[in-house]
């Protein structure tokens, strides 16, 4: 039994049940312990909320909701929820499988391509696992190579999809804004809409998929600016992201360039169309035709969504970031090396001699976006 004065650590025993082995990892809202489920004697993962973020609603009610969406949820490649409760310090924790692999961060993180028909095969089962969220109106709204997790099997590497903490239904915010003004979700992976405060839909996991096929593809991100309001604006503007050669020159090329369209209209509705274009190129790939396949692959028009998605809405507040990152954008000489498209049909008439974002913005000025987003609160129907 815990108790709500004693730190949580190696020995801790949750609800006379679990007992702590030692840390796995530490996020924003949690952490994530090995632990022995006394009843079965199998390890768990248990991830436990923040004692930091006990008074914070909104933290609890994204813990609720996780536990929510999962135990809803049964599908190959989605890991399941063993158990959810709180701790006798009332801290709310969810208990997962131990699962034996790695993160696909960490198979990227010596920046090796994987090979694109594995990389299709990769894609293919997390797709899958989206398009069974996204057939419940759920938007994952945090796609990132951290949260797709490589299962170690008798068959290899099999994709589990992991931390729905900011998943949400109907439609959810995609960018509600935390007690210290920051917005939810990961930067390098954020679409547009995402990075202004727009309410969302399934398409930004669609624009986060794409950045996630081109990076295994490559090996490297798609943007791979270090300054955070750098990526900001790489998202955030309407400037068109351009594509490498290595996946441009491929049957993923037109894929990716559809997903990561600026304009949610533009993508695909849901990960079952964009499933459908990756199930075709990866066939073609493995036939010994790695070469760019038509932007518009028939099966698409076959597999057509799954009924009408909310796209985006924006607001005042979007707005203003919108003409902010497009200002910015306009100002800067490829800040991110060759991350946006230099064809003026996809981005707008910008010198080659202008000056880059480092150099045009001040220091004092990185934190602009968040301030903007802090002078307009989302309406109360938007609230998390």
């Amino acid at each position: 039994m815990t108790s709500p004065s004693l730190p949580i650590g190696p020995g801790s025993v949750i609800e006379e049940r679990y007992r702590i082995l030692d840390i796995l990892a530490v996020g924003g809202s949690g952490t994530v312990y090995r632990a022995i489920d006394g009843a079965t004697e199998e390890p768990v993962a248990l991830k436990l909320m923040h004692a930091a973020h006990q008074e914070e609603d909104s933290e609890r009610k994204r813990f609720l909701r996780e536990a929510k969406i999962v135990s809803e949820l049964e599908h190959d490649h989605i890991v399941p929820l063993l158990d959810w409760g709180h701790t006798d310090g009332g801290l709310p924790y969810l208990v997962f499988p131990l699962l034996e692999g790695r993160p696909l961060s960490k198979r990227l993180e010596r920046h090796d391509p994987i090979d694109p028909i594995e990389a299709g095969e990769l894609a293919i089962q997390t797709l899958e696992a989206l398009e069974a969220l996204h057939r419940r109106g759920i938007a994952h709204r945090d796609i990132k190579p951290a949260n797709i997790f490589l299962e170690q099997t008798a068959q290899g590497e099999t994709v589990r999809l992991l931390d729905f903490g900011l998943a949400k239904g109907g439609g959810g915010q995609a960018n509600d804004v935390t007690r210290m003004g920051a917005v939810v979700g990961t930067p390098r992976y954020m679409a547009p809409e995402q990075a202004r405060g727009e309410r969302v839909g399934p398409a930004a996991d669609i624009y986060a998929m794409g950045l996630v096929l081109c990076e295994m593809v490559t090996g490297e991100p798609l943007v791979t600016s270090k300054a955070d309001l750098e990526i900001y604006v790489a998202h955030g503007s309407d400037r068109a992201l351009k594509l490498p050669a290595a996946v441009a020159g491929t049957a993923f090329g037109p894929i990716v360039q559809r997903a990561i369209s600026k304009q949610p209209q533009a993508r695909y509705r849901t990960a079952t169309q964009m499933l459908a274009d990756v199930e075709a190129a990866t066939a073609t790939l493995a036939a010994g035709d790695g070469g760019a396949g038509p932007a518009e692959l028939e099966v698409t028009q076959r597999r057509r969504g799954t009924g009408s998605a909310l796209l985006s809405v924006p607001n005042e507040t979007s707005e203003r970031l919108r003409s902010v990152f497009n200002r910015l954008a306009a100002t800067a000489k490829d800040a991110a090396g060759a991350e946006w498209d230099d064809d003026p049909a996809s981005s707008s008439d910008v010198p080659d001699d202008r000056p880059t974002i480092r150099q045009s913005v001040p220091q004092a000025q990185a934190s602009l976006p968040i301030a903007l987003v802090r002078r307009i609160p989302p309406p109360e129907d938007e609230a998390d």
